[in-house]
């Protein structure tokens, strides 16, 4: 009777030991999805700037280099 109430003791421990241990694994996960996250957006706003800053430096080619192009007329 005694050995039983040791090793319900030991599985009680041993499961909430396991309880804690996921917790603490899926604050961790939790914590790093957010530190990708954060990276991912930061890399696509810095993409998005260099789209923005190509296309003006392509407009501005366009104008520079094609100058009576302005009001609907074609540029070829």
């Amino acid at each position: 009777m005694e050995e039983n109430t040791q090793i319900d003791l030991l599985v009680d421990i041993e499961s909430t030991h396991l309880v804690q241990e996921s917790t603490g694994k899926r604050f961790a996960n939790y914590i790093i999805d957010l530190i990708i996250f954060y990276i991912q957006q930061v890399r696509l706003s810095y993409v998005g700037y260099a789209a923005q800053y190509l296309l003006m430096v392509s407009v501005l080619l366009v104008l520079r280099l094609f100058p009576g192009t302005t009001n609907g007329q074609k540029l070829m």
